[in-house]
């Protein structure tokens, strides 16, 4: 095309085929911009996700806007940078723009911005995009940042309404920009992400500790009345607490005359140990109970004699089988062989 034959075109002239764009029915080679932009904005969403995407938008369009500015404004005024401006949008196909308040004194802008460029790009990327042109928004806030001389940033005014075809923007002074935007939510979404860890941790926590509860200390009936229950481990607190009621609920419900606290699997005397005994055989005799240790090991034993444990309060054996040989006894039963 020659220079006399030269003559403004619009984006809406042309149409589209796989390969190819035609031209009032010609075949035409130019270069795609908006395919261009759609693999750029959805490759930038992969990797990012949606919400740094859209801040990363903000971001690159707000410093395209101040570099725009910057190559433009050489002295003129603004309204002679922002007539030369819309030119360039329009033609570049970034849509028509209508100034409906510029007020340098106030540093305050309210435009109209008719882009159908990127809300056809975000529109044609996934349904969680905003149908909004953040991209352009931000653009204009940082030309006029550089115009103004001052930190602008943009709102969507309440007149915007998606699927007008146009936006309604409003440019105004502000302390924050788009680094501080982007800052934000990379914090808020690393928050929400920390919040959710926490929970599920949280939940696998009380789901193993259940797990544990139920494993550990059986309450195991070996003959009527006769309830042994097996201890492992240390006795903290709050286990100790749910340990009580495991057992008490078990002397309950076997109608128990006798407990046999197996002490085999305890190696070692903690702090807690001599005080959780304590408290289950006071608990257990309230309920009319009686309570024999078994299997104390001779680590334990010293332990409770190093601690002051008032020995006289517990009946020891030190094994099962003697415990319930002790047990049947008392009952006038034993246990013997068939002839």
């Amino acid at each position: 095309m020659s220079a006399d034959s030269k003559k403004n075109i619009n984006e809406d002239d042309f149409g589209s085929k796989i390969d190819s764009l035609i031209y009032n029915g010609e075949a035409t080679v130019i270069e795609n911009l908006q395919i261009i932009l759609e693999g750029f904005m959805a490759t930038m969403e992969e990797l990012l996700g949606f919400e740094h995407s859209e801040a990363f938008l903000e971001a690159s369009g707000f410093r395209t806007g101040k570099m725009m500015a910057k190559k433009i404004h050489t002295g003129q005024g603004v309204q002679e940078i922002l007539k030369t401006l819309a030119r360039i949008y329009a033609n570049g196909g970034w849509g028509r723009i209508e100034f409906e308040h510029l007020s340098e004194e106030k540093k305050m802008v309210i435009l109209k911005l008719d882009n159908k460029r990127e809300t056809k790009i975000n529109f044609a990327l996934s349904d969680e995009h905003t149908l909004r042109p953040i991209f352009m928004a931000a653009h204009l806030a940082g030309l006029f940042s550089v115009l103004f001389n001052e930190d602008m940033w943009y709102r969507f005014s309440e007149r915007h309404v998606a699927g007008l075809g146009y936006s309604v923007i409003e440019i105004f002074r502000s302390s924050s920009g788009p680094a501080d935007n982007l800052s934000s939510r990379v914090r808020t979404k690393e928050q929400e992400q920390i919040k959710q860890l926490k929970s599920m941790v949280e939940e696998k926590k009380h789901e193993l500790t259940n797990t544990i509860r139920e494993l550990s200390s059986p309450v195991i009936p070996v003959l009527d009345h006769i309830v042994v229950i097996p201890l492992f481990g240390k006795f903290e607190d709050s286990l100790a607490s749910q340990l009580t009621e495991k057992i008490l609920a078990g002397v309950i419900g076997f109608e128990t005359k006798y407990l046999l606290l197996d002490l085999t699997a305890v190696r070692e005397l903690d702090e807690f140990t001599p005080a959780v005994l304590r408290n289950i055989t006071q608990a257990v005799n309230l309920l009319g109970a009686e309570t024999f240790l078994v299997g104390i090991s001779p680590a334990v034993s010293m332990g409770m004699v190093e601690s002051k444990v008032d020995i006289q309060r517990f009946k020891c054996f030190n094994t099962l089988k003697h415990a319930l040989t002790y047990t049947l006894s008392i009952e006038g039963l034993e246990i013997a062989r068939r002839r």
